[in-house]
């Protein structure tokens, strides 16, 4: 969507120019600044009367590429009445952001509520990810850590031989101390100790 202002000195003549004039066909959106002196305005007259024109082609072709929109930023302005279909956008007695949130729809420009609306789902989303990796590697740590709690709370075997053992380990250091002891474990087999 391309921006043209008027040149308001070559719409003094009677005629707008071939330069406005292609301006105003190219033109998606017209905005029309309201004021009291709009009416008394004759290239404003003339340059709406033209996108007006506009309008009507499309409205016959079946076309709605086109848009006028009155931003009426005076209370003085009075309604024409060939607008009456079309937008209105007061600006009396509104904070700044409402009326900008109502300009932005026509603009086609992202407002400030849906700039922050598609920002927070971009964060709601990487913040989805990141929990489901976090929960993922917490559910992978909290099952192994079972399953070594599992294998080291296992009962050693019963033999069923003459209950005498086959090799003899001594299990403590030369200091004598208790704590260093490994802890034992068996996986039906065989017996480990487990640095």
């Amino acid at each position: 969507m391309a921006h043209t202002e008027l040149d308001t000195a070559a719409l003094a003549g009677k005629d707008l120019s071939s330069a406005t004039q292609r301006a105003i066909e190219q033109c998606e959106v017209f905005l029309r600044l309201c004021t009291g002196a709009t009416a008394a305005s004759e290239p404003a007259t003339r340059a709406t009367d033209s996108f007006r024109q506009l309008l009507e082609d499309d409205r016959r072709k079946r076309r709605t590429r086109r848009v006028l929109v009155n931003l009426i930023l005076d209370p003085a302005y009075v309604n024409d009445p060939r607008d009456a279909s079309r937008l209105y956008i007061i600006t009396a007695n509104k904070e700044r952001t409402l009326w900008l949130e109502e300009l932005a729809i026509p603009l086609s420009v992202a407002s400030i509520a849906q700039r922050v609306s598609r920002r927070a789902v971009l964060g709601m989303g990487a913040g989805a990810v990141l929990t489901l990796a976090a929960g993922g590697a917490a559910a992978t740590l909290l099952v192994r850590q079972q399953q070594a709690q599992a294998l080291a709370n296992q009962p050693l075997p019963v033999s069923r031989s003459s209950g005498q053992p086959n090799q003899m380990f001594t299990l403590s250091t030369a200091s004598g101390d208790v704590t260093s002891i490994p802890p034992l474990a068996a996986d039906g087999q065989h017996v480990y100790a487990l640095a």
